[in-house]
């Protein structure tokens, strides 16, 4: 068990040139085995001591220490339990409880990790995402997780505000349990003076300017669990999107066969005739032409989804980028792109080079908009909770960011793949002599009309297998959004 010893400390935040000093001259000093309850007026400096405490704010003066060490998240075990518990959206359960063993790669100890979720009634409901959860039970995941680890300093800030008298009780209860099995300094925030004397050890009392204050872990053992139905909602999502699919390739191709049969016009090929003469088209020369714009729609998408990103992150890391780069997306985004192609294909030539530009000038501005608001709208308790476990850069995008922005994106590409084919039809009835809209073109200026409409339903199939795949990944790796959606339509 930790013992704390804070002398001197001095917080200050910079915002629109004005600075706000959140703690000044502060000292504290914890022993080892306590529950410290710190009680003042908002604005006073709790969270922001929590956060120091936890190594996410090391911008300070004054000497800090845990066990005569600065805090070191990665070095020291710290158990952080957020305001908003702070548990990731994307992950189950299960994932969220053992977060600090997946990001130090420890194996688990599963007899300490079952007595604390037995102890914290949590014994049913770790296959589920912590939208489906009650707040109580949220409150609970964020116990376990901040026990589970074993931690030396236990900071908690206001983790039953939110919660109903009732609940909020109850979860105190579980908490104190639990605290005398596993014993550990604790550092509790409260604005309530009752919870502070029935929790606390010793109650702090801070004022707005505060100086002085006088007084497992890993990854379980996975066995399956008779009552886990994992994989429901996504195979719902799934066979919702296939009946959609064949529900509305019916009512096109029924579409098309009664305007052909009802106007009986040259131009207007009957379906069936189509589809018969597909496999003869096919066979000729339209795989070549597929090929052609299948590998101009995957380069020119791929590559503005890179320069998107890369973009969007550095919008969102550096005022100075976001400001500048935020001006000329505004500006640049309604400009007519296809207005620009003459002019690219006087600089780019008439090769592939031209196509694949302008599928990324006309397509990179959407996913750079997209991905900044949601790179923007990321929990901060997220980054909160991974940086107090002493995650590492890499560790931060791939168990926060990228879930994060992971719906975002394929919702992006989605409407981005009908776009790039449309632009590129157009693209391809210029200085080329393959590519798809080429051979529409040339099979219309040819007369031939059933080539031409055969042409047309290998474009659309294109079209919709790259739109279905993106919405079964996006049914697949990010089922916990959807069910975010259901659960928010239903409140």
């Amino acid at each position: 068990m930790s013992t704390v010893r804070i002398s001197q400390l001095n917080v200050s935040y910079q915002r629109r040139n004005k600075t706000t000093e959140a703690l000044h001259d502060f000292s504290l000093y914890t022993a080892g085995g306590t529950i410290d309850a710190l009680v003042g007026p908002s604005g006073c400096g709790k969270s922001t001591l929590l956060h120091v405490l936890a190594g996410v704010i090391r911008d300070y003066r004054g000497e800090v220490m845990i066990d005569g060490r600065p805090p070191t998240p990665r070095r020291q075990s710290i158990g952080l339990v957020p305001q908003h518990y702070g548990l990731l959206p994307w992950k189950r359960v299960r994932e969220n409880i053992f977060l600090p063993a997946t990001l130090h790669r420890q194996k688990a100890d599963p007899l300490p990790a079952n007595d604390i979720l037995r102890t914290l009634e949590l014994d049913t409901p770790l296959h589920r995402y912590p939208h489906e959860l009650s707040g109580g039970q949220q409150q609970r995941v964020a116990l376990a997780r901040a026990f589970i680890q074993r931690p030396g300093l236990l900071l908690m800030d206001e983790p039953f505000s939110a919660l109903d008298a009732l609940t909020a009780e109850r979860g105190r209860q579980l908490f104190l349990k639990l605290w005398k099995e596993h014993p550990v300094t604790t550092l509790f925030v409260t604005h309530n003076i009752e919870e502070a004397a029935c929790v606390g050890q010793r109650v702090i009392l801070l004022s707005r300017a505060p100086r002085h204050c006088d007084p497992y872990s890993g990854k379980p053992h996975r066995r399956r669990d008779p009552t886990d139905h994992r994989g429901t909602m996504e195979l719902k999502r799934i066979r919702y999107i296939l009946t959609n699919m064949l529900l509305g390739m019916v009512l096109i191709n029924l579409l098309w066969w009664l305007s052909a049969r009802l106007l009986q016009l040259p131009a207007l090929v009957d379906p069936c005739k189509v589809y018969a003469h597909l496999g003869e088209v096919w066979r000729q020369s339209m795989s070549s032409h597929l090929l052609a714009s299948l590998r101009r729609i995957v380069i020119g998408v791929g590559l503005a989804t890179l320069i998107g990103m890369l973009t969007a992150f550095w919008m969102v890391r550096s005022r100075l980028a976001g400001r500048l780069l935020g001006a000329f997306v505004y500006f640049a985004y309604p400009i007519p792109k296809l207005a620009l192609l003459p002019v690219v294909m006087l600089l780019a030539g008439l090769g592939d080079a031209p196509k694949i530009l302008m599928i990324i000038l006309i397509i990179v501005f959407q996913i750079i908009i997209n991905l900044r608001d949601s790179l923007r709208d990321i929990p901060k308790e997220s980054f909160l909770i991974v940086t107090s476990l002493g995650a590492t850069p890499w560790q931060r995008l791939r168990y926060v960011v990228f879930p994060a922005i992971l719906p975002d994106l394929l919702s992006t590409l989605r409407v981005a793949i009908g776009t790039a084919i449309s632009v590129l039809f157009v693209t391809e009835t210029y200085g080329t002599d393959r590519g798809m809209g080429f051979f529409i073109v040339d099979a219309s200026a040819r007369f031939n009309y059933t080539e031409m409409y055969a042409g047309i339903v290998i474009l659309s199939m294109l079209g919709f297998l790259l739109f279905l795949t993106t919405d079964l990944l996006e049914a697949w790796l990010c089922s916990w959004k959807s069910g975010q959606r259901a659960s928010e339509e239903n409140i």
